[in-house]
């Protein structure tokens, strides 16, 4: 029972420290799980016996220890090391080799997306190690002494501590799971390990309800315990003093690979009563293929229009800790004014510059900014007109023949002060597209950028104020368009991303929605900054970390000033975080759970009777419940499988139909497992979302499916494999949770009664 309990608790373990890897080796995990077991089996299998002789100790000790060598070098060739470095005379390669991948383990955003095979080894060390630890503790057998002893007691809760230490690992570097699920197993196994076999006769079913009766409480209390924030920082640890070195980041877009640290470090924190996105710089100029920052200094340009409003005006501070800048971060408006300890200099575009030696970990500085907040209506009022001085932000280059997005650094090289080129084209007057003359719209038209200038026009047909086509702008991208920051590099990196890719992170989205904006005749620029970060209700403030490094779009309404709209979608389809907890008695019960966790003195357990009649009574009452309960779950079980084939048959006859029901079940389907679909849905954005997230397998069931509804006579065949293959395309890379959710979401077969109520026309419509 030990046996099984620890195979339990070492798979799980194995299983959730394995996410920390995007692609983890499955087969490797299984095999030193399987050695691990194995181990413990082994530790069992060579017993010592008080009576006997000391060399017959030592010969065992002395087996048990060969076993326990054995079985770590295999479990270490399972986990990646190659087999001739174990030798002692290859231990210095080897040593060189784990400390090159540590080098990669102390900076890398996890789960861990890399193949360097080093990184990938010194990852999955802990995972051959751990466990066999944790066996030899729990099976080592005692020299003679009882298996209830203090000794073996402690002994096995420190093996069952290392387990666990393995577990929490792989939660605080993985993605998915389900903390209730997982939760009521590992509870279940904890149970296990610590108290089987001792239990006997009626404590079996005392246990099972204390069992029950804590996971049904866990169960519940898990929808109220805070889940956006964390209980301890671990992140903002500085353990070894790594707080003097200091990360820089450089805003200019490039669009291939993030240039920027993805590391979940403190760049600095901001006391704000709201929280903004605290920009560090704009980029003004489009130079063929991105945006850069030109440094012009326009003498006629004027940020703050008149009347100014007095209730746009803000504070705030900033503290450093990790960011390197000679650009100051500030609130996402027009910078007004800042208290800093060294000479700064204010530029027309907003950004702030220090002239001395830069930001250091601990500058601290407050910020007055005009920061407009209108509302829809006001920008819907706001005049298409502007001043003629913000003419240059409706500007852009057509690219050169020359330019290419594979080699951005070897093309066009910028020169500070230069906006205007032979390429740039843009709207001749406030108020008007680069459509108004005939010369520019045909340039345009037949550059590359042609069918970005197409969907653009497209777009502000019909709209009624410059507010109404940022929003159509802003919400296109946003529901056709998915985040990854996996984007391949391409020539024209914005054209491709729209018509091509469409995946990107911030820089492409924001690119795009400038650009069309621009082509639109909209003054528009990309700002570059933070996101607000998390809030730390202990300091009351935000703590802004590397991984909150993002770009947006300002656009210039008259009379309001520069309005922050911000096009990129959420990074995960997962669904989104419990609120936290405000209700006072659900504070109150877990602060009562937590004084109360020692309890009271254990009470001596009392001598069963000599006759054992009240124990055999008990064991027959536990039997004849368990019988119940057996009996309760077959009958449930077959009630599932006469509703699994009825519903097999009617998504099997769906399938060879026109699949009117097997589309309202995937567009059902796919809000269940955490994906975003907009109100109306085609079954093309369906495809194209399911490719991007599923893969090219989990699309064909969705092609096949379209084709089946629209294509004339149908005859694309389909069938439930490739609906399987969906759901583990879709489920396989978010967790168990996911997993579990795909089950009911997809189940085998589709169950009447979970599709009875939706309407027909909840399905997608169109091809």
């Amino acid at each position: 029972m030990r046996l099984a309990a620890f195979a339990g608790l070492t798979a799980l373990a194995a299983w959730r420290y394995a996410g920390v890897e995007t692609q983890p080796p499955t087969v490797r995990v299984l095999v030193i799980v399987a050695i691990a077991v194995l181990a413990g089996a082994a530790m069992m299998l060579i017993p010592v016996s008080a009576q006997a002789s000391r060399r017959a100790r030592v010969r065992a000790a002395g087996a048990r220890l060969m076993v326990a060598v054995v079985l770590t070098s295999a479990a270490l060739v399972a986990a990646g090391v190659p087999h001739a470095l174990l030798l002692p005379t290859a231990w210095d390669r080897l040593g060189t080799g784990l400390h090159k991948g540590l080098a990669t383990v102390a900076t890398t955003l996890w789960p861990y997306q890399g193949t360097d095979s080093w990184t990938r080894l010194d990852i999955l060390l802990p995972l051959a190690l751990i466990p066999l630890a944790a066996a030899a503790l729990a099976f080592w057998p005692t020299g003679g002494r009882p298996a209830t002893s203090v000794v073996y007691g402690i002994r096995r809760v420190c093996a069952l501590a290392l387990l666990l230490v393995l577990y929490v690992m792989g939660v605080i570097d993985s993605n998915g799971g389900s903390v209730t699920v997982e939760g009521l197993l590992l509870l279940a196994l904890v149970v296990a390990w610590l108290w089987l076999p001792g239990l006997r006769g009626r404590r079996v079913l005392a246990a099972l309800v204390w069992l029950g009766a804590a996971g049904l409480l866990a169960a519940i209390l898990v929808t109220d315990v805070p889940g956006s924030q964390s209980w301890f920082n671990y992140r903002a640890w500085d353990l070894f003093g790594s707080g003097q070195t200091s990360t820089a980041f450089a805003w200019d877009q490039t669009y291939g690979p993030i240039p920027w640290s993805r590391s979940g470090r403190t760049m600095f924190t901001v006391r704000s009563p709201a929280p903004l996105m605290w920009k560090v710089t704009t980029l003004d100029r489009f130079d063929g293929l991105r945006f850069v920052r030109s440094g012009t200094d326009p003498s006629n340009e004027a940020d703050l229009p008149l009347p100014l409003n007095g209730r746009w005006y803000g504070f705030a501070t900033f503290a450093i800790q990790g960011l390197r800048s000679a650009l100051l971060p500030t609130d996402q408006g027009t910078t007004e004014a800042v208290n800093f300890h060294d000479p700064i200099q204010y530029e027309p575009d907003g950004t702030v510059q220090e002239l001395g030696h830069g930001l250091r970990g601990g500058d601290a500085y407050t910020v007055m900014s005009y920061v407009p907040r209108p509302s829809p209506a006001e920008l819907r009022k706001a005049p298409r007109s502007f001043p003629a001085s913000y003419l240059r932000y409706t500007d852009f280059d057509l690219p050169s023949p020359t330019q290419s997005g594979l080699h951005l650094a070897a093309t066009d090289p910028l020169r500070p002060g230069q906006f205007i080129t032979r390429r740039t084209v843009g709207a001749p007057a406030p108020a008007e597209s680069p459509a108004a003359i005939s010369r520019i719209r045909r340039a345009i038209v037949a550059s590359p950028y042609g069918p970005m200038y197409r969907l653009a026009r497209r777009l502000a047909s019909g709209t009624r104020s410059t507010y109404d086509v940022v929003l159509a702008i802003e919400n296109y991208l946003i529901a056709n368009y998915a985040y990854s920051e996996q984007s391949p590099e391409r020539r024209y990196p914005l054209e491709s991303f729209l018509f091509e890719d469409r995946i990107g992170y911030c820089q492409q989205f924001s690119g795009a929605m400038a650009l069309m904006l621009r082509m639109d005749g909209i003054p528009a620029r990309v700002a570059a900054g933070f996101l607000p970060g998390a809030y730390d209700s202990a300091t009351r403030s935000y703590r802004v970390s590397a991984l909150d490094a993002h770009a947006w779009v300002e656009v210039y309404f008259t009379g309001i000033g520069w309005v922050p709209f911000n096009p990129t979608p959420p990074r995960s389809v997962a669904p989104p975080q419990r609120p936290l907890f405000t209700s006072q008695s659900t504070v109150n019960s877990l602060q009562a759970i937590a004084a109360t966790v020692g309890g009271p003195p254990p009470v001596a357990r009392t001598q069963r009777p000599a006759g054992g009649h009240r124990a055999t009574s008990g064991l027959l009452d536990a039997r004849v419940a368990l019988l119940a309960i057996a009996a309760v779950a077959v009958l449930a079980l077959l009630m599932l499988a006469a509703r699994c084939l009825v519903g097999h048959g009617r998504l099997r006859r769906s399938l060879h139909g026109d699949a009117e029901l097997a589309t309202l079940e995937l567009v059902s389907a796919l809000p269940r497992l955490g994906f975003v679909l907009p109100a109306r849905v085609t079954l093309a954005q369906v495809e194209e979302i399911v490719r991007i997230h599923g893969g090219p397998d989990a699309a064909r069931y969705v092609r096949r499916l379209r084709d089946r509804r629209y294509a004339p006579g149908g005859a694309t065949s389909l069938s439930l494999r490739d609906r399987r293959l969906l759901r583990a395309r879709l489920t396989a890379p978010l967790g168990l949770d996911a997993r579990l959710r795909g089950l009911w979401a997809l189940p085998p077969s589709t169950l009447g009664w979970r599709l009875g109520d939706h309407a027909a026309g909840d399905s997608a419509g169109g091809p």
